[in-house]
């Protein structure tokens, strides 16, 4: 633990040599990690703050190549994406978009784009992704439902309870990858598994359970250092309306929003003890989620001089 809180200094220690200062000159993409506000900051951006978002779009995500659902195989098709994005942003006059898909290196075009995030608590958007995808059976045959998962599991797809979430957690603990789907598209476990990590490194994406390491994270965050600004909600989905994320986005008409996102069946709860478990078996997606933090404290500049106005948000 000591040697673990020592390299995160370091590295927070570093963070402020690197975060991108340049005024905002060019379009912004924020990298949204799925159940981390991007509706939520979607709307912000259309409808509050008056930015260009990117067309055609789905929750600000251009279609089709940066949305949940697309998979990228590989460094030569992101570069292929990625040329075309700056082709399409510059030619459309386009101030903002969003990707809510793993990011490869090529994905990051540093002279082209501010880069942004929002980082939501972990075991946050853990709880989010249970109940809004891990959970969700309202397509029994689909493969990313509940009963697909349950049959890669070795369980009958249609017994009760919540054993299936103790197992899957015993594998992914135990870095046993059994049945469970692995490829560049959606997995639902990876949501349990340093998702974070895995997004903003799409070289770790196909990584089998309890396979992201350290240097992995250290990846995240030279990266990470990169971006131009960063937010973090707290542990309560609190953030600072007048935090560095919004003021360097230059986003001055920011506020709470209805909840944007429904469940049609019920809320897992996550008890004390998983809890415990998803901090171990996410170690590295926390000390991002600190590096971020401090990251964003350490780029606020003169927004620090502004009163601070909370906002819980919704997903």
């Amino acid at each position: 633990m000591l040697i673990a809180a020592i390299c995160l200094l370091h590295l927070v220690q570093a963070a402020a040599l690197k975060l991108d200062d340049r005024p905002r000159s060019l379009p912004v993409i924020l990298v949204h990690i799925h159940k981390g506000f991007g509706s939520w900051a979607c709307q912000q951006a259309a409808f509050s703050n008056g930015e260009s978002v990117v067309a055609p779009a789905e929750n600000c995500n251009w279609i089709p190549h940066d949305t949940h659902a697309r998979s990228i195989e590989g460094h030569t098709v992101a570069n292929t994406i990625a040329e075309l994005r700056v082709k399409h942003m510059t030619s459309g006059g386009f101030t903002f978009g969003m990707i809510e898909r793993p990011l490869w290196a090529e994905d990051y075009r540093w002279t082209h784009f501010h880069y942004a995030v929002l980082m939501r608590h972990p075991l946050k958007e853990m709880d989010s992704n249970l109940n809004y995808e891990i959970a969700r059976d309202d397509h029994k045959d689909a493969w990313w439902s509940l009963s697909s998962l349950k049959r890669a599991l070795g369980l009958d797809p249609d017994s009760k309870g919540d054993d299936w979430l103790d197992l899957l957690l015993s594998m992914i603990q135990h870095r046993k990858q059994g049945r469970l789907l692995n490829n560049y598209g959606w997995s639902s476990w990876k949501a349990l598994d340093n998702f974070k990590i895995r997004v903003l490194v799409a070289e770790a994406w196909t990584l089998p359970p309890g396979g992201v390491n350290r240097t992995h994270l250290e990846m995240a965050v030279e990266r990470l250092n990169k971006f131009y600004a960063v937010g973090a909600a707290d542990e309560d989905d609190v953030i600072d309306a007048n935090c560095q994320l919004f003021d360097r986005l230059r986003w001055t008409n920011v506020s709470a929003s209805l909840k944007v996102n429904t469940a049609p069946f019920a809320k897992l709860n996550l008890t004390r003890g998983r809890e415990e478990v998803l901090r171990r078996l996410n170690a590295l997606d926390f000390e991002l989620y600190e590096h971020a933090r401090a990251l964003a404290e350490e780029g606020q500049g003169p927004a620090r001089r502004r009163p601070r106005r909370f906002l819980h948000l919704v997903e």
